[in-house]
């Protein structure tokens, strides 16, 4: 079962998404062969929970908590769930041709949240069947109750074969309103990203600015950070592993000393980099935590989302996982070591940047170049 810890880009597309989806015009849909990814399916959410209904649910909407992927008998995958923080949940069809909430409401849904967890408590991770509405299940469960039972009889007798069926069609109308939506967020944070600058301007120690401030760190004291130059020739686009690595070395310093594998950076980065691959990356959660839980650790995180969230886990000596960008193409993970505050109001980030081996970059702190912020910490 794979799971998702999604960025949070409620921010970026709330403007966009205060117009009437039905009054786009079909024409000047930009075709484009590529599978469904984290945009589409918060188009698709919100389209369903501030849609028609009375109720406009999306209106308490603050972070994605999950994203799980659900599958048919075959082993594909025909949806996602997104559970939301504080609540409401959305069933997204994997189907850019349809794309449609299967299921959608307030709170959660329970059968499948009841799965999440047995997945988490056995670690067994197996993929989670959808069925329809109101039940889905464990493939070996159902198929061990009876051994006559076979995968067509199943289909058969949970009229799988239709359902499937409506989820793999096509609906024209959906897929047009979906792909302007899409186009339209798209431009808007291009023009967004280009008019608050076009490069990270990190600023080592020594050239920050001058005047009172106030600031806090990690105790990083020690730590061998890194660098993603070691790794150039295995890897491309690497980021998003160099940052996993430096939130596993960090606390392999701070006592959890498993999480510097077999003693090594190098084999460190090499086991994340498989989990998490070339960039763009644009969640590690999930990857970062299956290394540490392989490692013998329970590591977690959370969405902090704000300087003052920064901040705070700052205060806790938890590092933080920061995805920057300044182009709709051009993002980059780095690694909070703490922050500094000035008086005149403007703060930075303090951090471990990936190209060199120090914890003393800064980044001035801009709402609009900060896309997501994850706390880490290990139990």
């Amino acid at each position: 079962m794979k799971r998702k810890r999604f960025i949070s880009i409620v921010t970026v597309i709330a403007l966009v998404f205060t117009m009437n989806l039905q009054v786009f015009a079909t024409s000047d849909i930009v075709s484009r062969e590529r599978s469904m990814d984290e945009l589409d399916q918060i188009i698709v959410a919100h389209n369903y929970l501030a849609g028609e209904s009375d109720i406009d649910m999306w209106k308490n909407v603050k972070d994605v908590k999950d994203v799980i992927e659900l599958y048919d008998l075959d082993e594909n995958i025909i949806a996602y769930y997104m559970s939301f923080e504080p609540n409401g949940y959305v069933i997204v069809n994997n189907n850019l041709d349809n794309p449609i909430a299967i299921e959608f409401g307030d709170g959660n849904n329970q059968v499948i949240e009841e799965l999440i967890i047995r997945n988490s408590e056995s670690k067994s991770d197996q993929n989670i069947i959808y069925a329809g509405m109101g039940y889905s299940f464990f493939k070996n469960d159902v198929l061990s109750k009876d051994s006559k039972l076979t995968q067509q009889s199943l289909e058969e007798e949970l009229r799988l074969v239709e359902l499937y069926t409506i989820l793999d069609s096509k609906n024209q109308l959906a897929k047009d309103q979906h792909e302007k939506v899409r186009e339209m967020v798209l431009d808007s944070y291009k023009v967004d990203a280009a008019t608050k600058g076009g490069s990270y301007n990190f600023i080592d120690w020594n050239s920050m600015p001058s005047g009172t401030y106030s600031s806090g760190y990690i105790p990083f004291g020690g730590t061998t950070w890194a660098v993603m130059s070691n790794y150039n020739s295995i890897a491309n686009n690497h980021c998003g592993a160099t940052a996993a690595t430096n939130i596993s070395l960090y606390y392999a310093h701070r006592g959890y000393s498993n999480l510097k594998k077999n003693g090594s950076i190098y084999d460190t980065f090499v086991d994340l980099h498989g989990r998490i691959g070339n960039g763009p990356a644009m969640t590690i959660a999930s990857d970062l935590k299956d290394y540490a839980s392989d490692q013998g650790y329970n590591m977690k995180s959370s969405s902090v989302g704000s300087f003052s969230g920064l901040k705070t886990a700052t205060t806790n000596d938890r590092p933080c996982g920061v995805l920057l960008t300044v182009a709709i193409n051009n993002w980059h993970w780095v690694v909070s070591s703490g922050w500094r505050e000035y008086s005149n109001g403007d703060c930075y980030i303090r951090c471990v940047n990936g190209w060199e081996d120090s914890a003393n970059n800064f980044f001035l702190w801009k709402t609009s170049n900060v896309w997501s912020i994850t706390q880490y910490y290990v139990q």
